[in-house]
């Protein structure tokens, strides 16, 4: 089981001129978090906010003077990028340039892993989607030797790669650069392909660890589902409201193998505000009472 001080429990925040990352951290103090993820442009854009503008030394100073850890910090990369997509050279070209801006900034912050959804096939051949993922991945990590980046276990919805953690190995088996080839679990996503966190969650677990091994899982994204097991369908709802369900989600995140891992809530808005702060006092609750 983890133990209480290794429960590092947070959240999606987001952040705006002129206080950029301060308001980041802020956030994720008045949400009780005790780690945190944000985009660094608009998730549905090829902006994002240049380095110059991000507050570096305020932004750590900021992490120290609340007791929270560097390491519990994670990026999120923009959801146009589509390494898999082989029959469009632009998308390949624009999602490349875009990965590498995201990878940079992370650098430059000392963040260490950068999430990514790993890609649409659409029309393509899977195994040939999967490849060009592989090396595009290779292509900006050999300019960031201390970045990994962090590839989400999908849905399946559509033509998605990575619903299956034998395509994630896969991918990762067809890189030059395996060790920056980091996994993010998505609660909801898992559940949606089939995995049965509900009732079997440690025997995902060893199935992770034959397949991938489990020292690649880094990050958690701790989200109910709306949609039925193994629906395929990509739909969080906020914790207790879905069809894991309160119960087995405490039970999932004091496994031991979540120990120290950062668990960011993303979970829907609802009447247009967050609801981190309710539901990591929630969660707390139940891990600990």
């Amino acid at each position: 089981m983890i133990n209480k001080e290794n429960f590092f429990l947070g959240s999606y925040v987001t952040f705006r001129k002129p206080n950029y990352l301060l308001d980041a951290v802020k956030q994720t103090i008045e949400f009780g978090g005790k780690s945190m993820m944000f985009f660094v442009g608009s998730p549905q854009s090829h902006q994002i906010f240049p380095k110059n503008v991000l507050k570096r030394e305020a932004f750590h100073q900021a992490l120290k003077k609340n007791n929270l850890d560097l390491a519990n910090v994670v990026i999120h990369s923009s959801y146009l990028i589509n390494l898999a997509n082989i029959s469009s050279s632009r998308v390949r070209e624009n999602s490349l340039k875009l990965l590498t801006n995201v990878v940079d900034i992370a650098d430059y912050l000392g963040v260490k892993n950068v999430i990514l959804h790993p890609g649409s096939s659409l029309l393509n051949n899977r195994q040939q989607a999967m490849i060009s993922i592989a090396h595009g991945l290779d292509s900006v990590l050999a300019q960031f030797p201390n970045v990994n980046i962090c590839l989400e276990t999908m849905s399946g919805k559509g033509s998605e790669v990575g619903k299956t953690f034998e395509e994630l190995q896969y991918i990762i088996s067809h890189s030059k650069h395996q060790t920056q080839i980091t996994i993010c679990f998505d609660l909801c996503h898992l559940f949606a392909t089939g995995y049965d966190v509900v009732n079997n969650f440690s025997q995902v677990i060893e199935k992770f660890d034959q397949i991938i091994g489990l020292s690649k899982l880094v990050v958690v994204h701790v989200n109910d589902s709306l949609k039925p097991f193994g629906s395929h369908k990509d739909r969080h709802a906020n914790i207790g409201q879905g069809l894991i369900g309160l119960r087995p989600m405490v039970n999932i995140l004091k496994h031991s193998a979540l120990n120290k891992l950062p668990l960011i809530l993303e979970t829907p808005y609802i009447d247009k505000q967050p609801p981190y702060q309710k539901e990591i006092r929630l969660l707390t609750e139940h891990c600990w009472k």
